[in-house]
């Protein structure tokens, strides 16, 4: 038999206090005492409820008292969590176990202990979470077994806050996950909707009698606390229909209790903001009905604004409009005014012009402020006048002053497209823009302060020249300008250069003053009457003829005949004559205006133009064209005076100058030829002089190198005196210059270019060149000859220097010794090889026989003998020569041969054939003493005589003598040749004749060129 018994299951509840404010519920069984509970633990305060939802019910042991005893279905743990005892301490408090009676249990029914640990815990302020682990043993049968292992953690109660939106549904949320009150805003707007167009976050608030005050954004959210959500009331001022907003606008929004118990209720206090730039400012209150208040000076009536509005949804959004007014006032540059300006007079108008202001607030509006008179122009179609007597009010536009919702009625801008003119008698109105307020910030501006508009300035008077016409002769036009933003010239010339054509290129116009060119920043006086020309550049390019060099520094002035007023010119001194000079280049770029012009320049090298005066001043015609340069060139010719001045040792030192007056001191005018070298060919130009006077020499108009930048021909130039004039020519310069145009070097002063220096005459045989020669170089005949070899490229043996022309034969060379001096002439002669061949004329034989002894005389001097040969080598100068050959073969007279012709550096041949003569005489016959007394006693006898013949009439005895007869014998060619005997002495008979046998086998071929006679 069994014996059931049960027992009555004890358990302690408790929670500790964790991180991040939860609380952990812990549990165990037992009754021993003291207690296993940690210290800081708290008794659990809430209700148990089980897995159907129902509470347990909680019942008072007999004997277990002050213990609490529980049934399973109900479990009660005192009023509020709190425990009445006295003792405070948490072991104390928790030494009421929770009793569970297991007697009214049948067997199979489910542990009551489990059904504890599986309830649901329920604490204002808090959300349960159970323990993972009891959720994995939830198959496990006895729950009291897992108390008895020790403490047991059923979960945790993590604490929450609930949030009330505008409509009245709440939301509860851990404080763990949205610890501020931006995360909270955050997770209402995700789960509830934040109700707003914008995007814009919620704001929460307390919920407190006074109607909560928002919640900054990182506020911390408490546990078991309820806040709301807030309405967002915008409240918009703006000026007129536009998104101009009113800043500064104070904004005050009251309950209507508020406003019917009066300012001294201290419950629901009215809210105050005030508009910021843009006019808009927030309130952030609960849902309800609301008075709005708004005081600004811009709105109608006093400035006050009252509304009331209905806040139902997150965000609302009110607009209050001001109407669109503005008060137009002028002040002094200075400070105010004590008349009104249209009082004021033109006297006292100029000293000071008037800024005008725009104000829309009248308490904006100075003390010394005073109206102007004109128009306001809104657009095409639209024209305010406003009155110049006072400073009122100009509406433009009026609007009601109910509150507008739609915001799709209003405009960018109150009013678009304003333009003023401000007119006052005395000035000229200046505005600051064509358009003005075209910008919300110029709305704005307007707003916090008076705005300028413009100034009431004093004119300055322009008279436009050559607008339609590039004439002088056009009528000027007149314009007006203020005298503010156009004080200086060059704020002019910007003004009025659209105008005149010239876009924005500023330095084509020119401002004149008083017949003056203003420079750019040149002031102009106020009411003065300026004139305005186009200007147009004029380019000078002044140039040397030699070789295309600028020419600098020379001076350029322009002149008119006629005022920049457009008058004629009245005589008086113009002030306004533009000038300059050129530059290394040689160019000069004067801007002058539109006309005709006279250009004078001047420098030193242009008194060699044609045009040009005696102190180098040159006038020209140039005219300025609207948009388009003048280009005007000048190509300056080189003319120059050509002197020399004597030194001590005969030299002649050659000067240039383009001046007269730079013409050295003492100096001579050169005669001869200038030489230099030019583009096309060399330019030689005679140097001529009446008497002592020096005349300017001009190289003609073919002169000069074409190409630029080619070096200046000057530098090769050279001077030949005149032709009887025994000087020679020495190139320098002896002083130097740094520019390589030797032209522009003159316009410093003179330059000395070269010497001549004492010279021979050398004249060249053969027709050739007549030299002077430098006498410092050529002292001797041996030095000439040195310097004759390099000069004509021959060697010194083939030159032979002479004395005078004449070529008698008697004419010897120079010795080289000999020495030269200046103004000597001689003469150059060029040997030249000469052979001779003299033959004798035999027939049979295949070779010609030469006559030794042959001597050669050539110009009457004894040069050479034939050799075994027949033949002589010798030099003879070249030309014509006359040669005589000595032999007995040729007879007394010997063969002579004039006009023989030796041509230099060739082989010249001559070829003779000589005489064969015989000579024939008598002798008387050769007698004893004996018979020389019987002769002479006889007186008379009969004796043979001895006839002789010889071939040289140097065999002939002086005791020969004549006979009377004749002689024939057969000569050259088979003829017969005969001759009478002299009686008186011998008898030549020839033979045979050189020249005939010459002529007869043309030995003469091979001495062409040759004549004899």
């Amino acid at each position: 038999m069994e014996l059931p018994m049960f027992f009555d299951a004890c358990v302690h509840l408790f929670t500790v206090e964790v991180e991040g404010g939860n609380k952990m519920l812990q549990a165990f069984a037992g009754g021993s005492d003291p207690l296993p509970i940690p210290l800081g633990a708290r008794p659990f305060c809430g209700r148990l409820l089980s897995e159907g939802g129902r509470e347990y019910t909680c019942t008072t042991p007999p004997n277990a008292l002050p213990s609490k005893s529980i049934h399973p279905g109900h479990a009660d743990f005192g009023e509020s969590g709190q425990n009445n005892d006295a003792e405070s301490s948490a072991p104390a408090l928790l030494t009421r176990p929770l009793v569970l009676h297991t007697s009214h249990l049948r067997p199979g029914t489910r542990c009551p202990v489990r059904h504890v640990l599986e309830s649901q815990p329920l604490e204002p302020g808090f959300e349960w979470c159970p323990a993972d682990h009891l959720l994995s043993e939830r198959n496990s049968h006895c729950g009291l077994q897992l108390l008895l292992k020790g403490a047991l953690t059923l979960g945790v109660l993590r604490p929450v806050f609930f949030v009330e939106h505008v409509d009245g549904r709440r939301i509860a949320l851990l404080v763990e996950e949205y610890p501020t009150a931006s995360a909270a805003a955050a997770r209402v707007a995700s789960e509830l909707g934040d109700g707003s167009c914008d995007g814009t976050p919620l704001v929460l608030g307390a919920l407190d009698k006074d109607g909560g005050e928002a919640f900054a954004a990182d506020d911390k959210m408490l546990g078991g606390r309820t806040v709301r959500v807030l309405c967002r009331l915008v409240v918009q001022v703006t000026f007129g229909w536009s998104n101009v907003g009113v800043a500064g606008a104070d904004v005050q929004l009251h309950t209507p209790k508020t406003i019917s118990e009066g300012p001294r209720s201290q419950g629901n206090r009215p809210r105050i903001s005030t508009t910021g730039d843009c006019g808009c400012c927030e309130l952030h209150v609960p849902a309800g009905t609301y008075n709005v208040f708004a005081s600004h000076g811009l709105l109608a009536g006093s400035g006050q604004h009252r509304s009331q509005v209905k806040l139902s949804h997150v965000t609302t959004h009110v607009s209050i409009v001001a109407p669109v007014g503005l008060l137009i006032y002028a002040l002094g540059a200075h400070g105010g005014l004590t008349d009104s300006p249209a009082d004021i007079g033109c006297d006292k108008a100029t000293s000071s012009s008037l800024i005008v202001w725009l104000s829309a607030d009248p308490m904006q509006v100075p003390d010394g402020a005073v109206p102007v008179g004109g128009c306001l122009r809104l657009g095409p179609h639209r024209t305010i006048t406003f009155d110049p007597s006072h400073i009122n009010r100009v509406v433009l536009q009026d609007v009601d002053d109910e509150i507008h919702f739609d915001e799709r009625l209003a405009q960018c801008l109150p009013v678009e497209h304003i333009s003023l003119d401000c007119m006052v008698a005395g000035y000229i109105w200046q505005p600051v823009s064509g358009n003005l307020l075209d910008t919300l910030a110029a709305w704005r501006q307007l707003i916090s302060s008076p705005v300028c508009v413009g100034e009431l300035q004093i004119p300055v008077f322009a008279r436009l020249h050559c607008l339609a016409e590039e004439t002088t002769a056009s009528v000027p036009e007149m314009r007006q300008l203020a005298t503010e933003g156009h004080r200086r010239a060059c704020d002019i010339a910007a003004a009025l250069a659209g105008e005149m054509g010239q876009g924005a290129a500023l330095a084509e116009l020119g401002v004149f003053l008083n017949e003056r060119l203003l420079a750019p920043l040149d002031l102009v006086p106020a009411r003065s009457t300026v004139d305005v020309w186009p200007m147009a550049p004029i380019n000078l390019d002044v140039k040397t003829q030699c070789c295309q060099t600028g020419v600098v520094d020379v001076s350029v002035r322009l002149s008119e005949d006629y005022l920049m007023s457009g008058q004629p010119f009245d005589g008086r001194p113009s002030v306004h004559n533009y000038g300059g000079s050129t530059d290394v280049s040689g160019t000069c770029c004067l801007m002058a205006n539109v006309g005709e012009h006279q250009m004078h320049l001047a420098h030193p090298l242009l008194v060699g133009c044609n045009e040009a005066a005696d102190d180098g001043t040159l006038s020209l015609t140039s005219r300025g064209r609207c948009r388009s340069a003048c280009d005007i060139s000048v190509i300056v010719p080189v003319a120059m005076f050509v002197s020399t001045i004597d030194e001590v040792d005969g030299t002649k030192t050659v000067w240039l100058c383009s001046r007269v007056q730079d013409v050295p001191t003492g100096s001579q005018p050169a005669l001869g030829t200038l030489h230099c070298p030019s583009s096309n060919a060399e330019v030689s130009v005679d140097v001529l002089s009446a008497g002592s006077e020096h005349i300017r020499v001009r190289m003609p108009e073919n002169f000069g190198n074409v190409r630029l930048g080619s070096e200046c021909p000057l530098t090769g130039l050279s001077f030949e005196a005149e032709a009887s004039q025994p000087l020679v020519w020495s190139s320098g310069p002896l002083d130097s210059g740094c520019n390589s145009c030797l032209f522009t070097r003159l316009a410093i002063g003179k330059v000395a270019i070269g010497r001549l220096k004492p010279a021979i005459f050398v004249i060249c045989d053969g027709g050739g060149p007549r030299l002077r020669l430098d006498v410092e170089t050529c002292h001797t005949v041996a030095a000439l000859r040195a310097r004759l070899s390099v000069e004509f490229s021959r060697p010194e043996v083939d030159i032979a220097i002479y004395d005078t022309l004449s070529q008698v034969t008697s004419e010897m060379p120079l010795d080289d010794a000999d020495g030269l001096t200046a103004g000597q002439e001689v003469v150059a002669g060029f040997l030249a090889p000469l052979a001779i061949s003299v033959f004798v004329p035999e027939v049979g034989l295949e070779e010609p026989v030469g006559l030794a002894g042959v001597v050669v005389e050539v110009d009457g001097q004894e040069l050479s003998t034939t050799d075994k040969k027949g033949r002589a080598e010798l030099r003879v100068r070249s030309g014509k020569r006359f040669l005589r050959l000595r032999h007995p073969c040729f007879g007394e007279s010997a063969r002579e041969l004039h006009d023989i012709f030796v041509t230099d550096q060739t082989q010249n041949r001559l070829e003779i054939m000589a005489d064969i003569r015989l000579y024939f005489y008598a002798t008387d016959p050769e007698r004893d003493e004996v018979e020389e007394e019987f002769v002479q006693e006889s007186c008379r006898a009969v004796d043979p005589t001895l006839v002789w013949v010889c071939g040289s009439i140097d065999q002939i005895p002086e005791a020969a003598l004549g006979m009377e007869g004749i002689v024939r014998g057969v000569g050259f060619d088979g003829l017969e040749v005969s001759s009478a005997l002299s009686s008186e002495t011998y008898t030549e008979l020839v033979i045979c004749s050189g020249r005939d046998v010459e002529a007869q086998m043309q030995v003469h071929d091979c001495c062409r060129g040759y004549a004899d006679v």
